[in-house]
């Protein structure tokens, strides 16, 4: 009693004594005990890496995580680390379907789609991969995401282009129309705009078209410039994860209306499917996905209860998601 009136009559400045005893090890996994439940936890994230390659932006992060640089950036983008499996999977049948639809036409009318399919991964993956930077750092280090870019795809397209031309001046013939313009544009990522301007088209071709197949890495490259700007200014804007799923949703939405508009029956659609502005959706769709996913509260839609309903019904096997339906 005599030592707890001593502690009491210490004023506020006076630390009290030490007790000589040493304080007992928290028992395992008993960390979070020691944290005041009052005081908000700092949360350490992975700063993210460019250097991989688009299918691997989901892998586990190796590098210690640390607090996100002076709170900026928006408090509700968490995307979640770890590889998605099934992305590969996916991206493998698209590659089925566009070889399918290229060597065997008629036994698979639709495999261009595979295309939109590879847009709206690339459009969910690089979306991810700012997101998590902007939860490690508050930031986006536009030069060096451009910098990364390019030092993974302009060697080996350099190598292709070169080797490619070199062939098509020993065959000769059709191949060496226009391939000034052809290597121009692959080198530039801007084969799309300048097969449009040349009037070239992609459906009724009267000559071989080389670097014909580049018009899609020119769309992607094209958003990997841009997007990362609208992207920073998207988060800045929009207050919730609701206002900017729904407005990249939107811009997806007019890219749509603007290809079913400049689109007519009987003309050659070669401007439609080129174009950037009017062959967005598919990029808009992945990049409204990552922006979803990203949000800690809903995971676009994977934490509901309608979800979690049908995502036992499809392990169990059982008949319908509801067992009222099912008969008998």
């Amino acid at each position: 009693m005599k030592e707890v009136a001593r502690r009491m009559s210490l004023p506020a400045s006076h630390p009290a004594p030490r007790s000589s005893s040493p304080a007992p090890a928290p028992a395992p996994g008993g960390e979070r005990a020691l944290v005041d439940p009052g005081s908000p936890r700092s949360r350490t994230v992975a700063a993210p890496r460019h250097t991989s390659a688009p299918g691997d932006v989901l892998g586990a992060p190796s590098t210690p995580r640390r607090p996100r640089r002076g709170g900026r950036g928006p408090r509700d983008v968490d995307p979640r680390p770890g590889h998605i499996p099934g992305l590969d999977g996916l991206r493998a049948l698209a590659i089925l379907a566009v070889l399918t639809f290229h060597f065997v036409p008629t036994a698979l009318p639709g495999g261009f789609l595979g295309v939109d399919v590879f847009f709206v991964v690339s459009g969910f993956l690089i979306t991810t991969l700012l997101l998590r930077e902007v939860d490690a750092t508050g930031r986006v280090d536009l030069p060096t995401f451009w910098r990364r870019r390019a030092r993974r795809l302009l060697p080996p397209l350099a190598v292709v282009v070169l080797v490619s031309v070199a062939a098509a001046r020993l065959v000769g013939g059709d191949l060496l129309v226009g391939i000034g313009r052809q290597t121009l544009g692959a080198l530039t990522f801007t084969s799309n705009w300048l097969e449009i301007a040349a009037g070239a088209s992609y459906f009724h071709s009267t000559s071989p078209i080389l670097f014909v197949n580049f018009w899609s890495l020119a769309v992607e490259e094209q958003f990997y410039l841009l997007w990362p700007l609208a992207l920073v200014a998207l988060l800045a804007l929009a207050p919730t994860t609701r206002h900017r799923v729904g407005a990249v949703v939107l811009l997806g939405l007019v890219s749509t209306v603007l290809m079913a508009t400049m689109f007519a029956p009987g003309v050659d659609a070669t401007r439609v499917y080129y174009g950037t502005d009017t062959h967005l959706m598919g990029l808009m769709g992945g990049a409204a996905l990552a922006l979803a996913w990203a949000d800690p509260v809903g995971r676009a839609g994977l934490r509901t209860r309608r979800w979690r309903r049908v995502r036992g019904w499809a392990s169990s096997g059982r008949c319908s998601p509801w067992p009222r339906s099912c008969g008998g």
